[in-house]
């Protein structure tokens, strides 16, 4: 295998493992738990601006570095 291989394995093993917890949490609520969606509470985030500054910021500091 070649190093770009096994890197990109890599990252594709951490995508797919990031939807996890996600993934068993709505699957709970909804099926074994049988509570609403909005049991999971993710309409309470906060401000909007702060989530797309960071969005912002970390696709420049990628761009630049």
């Amino acid at each position: 295998m070649t190093a770009i291989f096994k890197q990109l394995i890599t990252q594709g093993e951490s995508a797919i493992a990031m939807w996890g917890p996600g993934i068993a949490a709505i699957i709970t609520t909804a099926f074994v738990m049988k509570q609403p969606f909005k049991n999971l509470r993710l309409n309470t985030l906060g401000a909007k601006h702060f989530y797309l500054w960071v969005m912002a910021s970390a696709n420049r500091i990628t761009v630049i570095g």
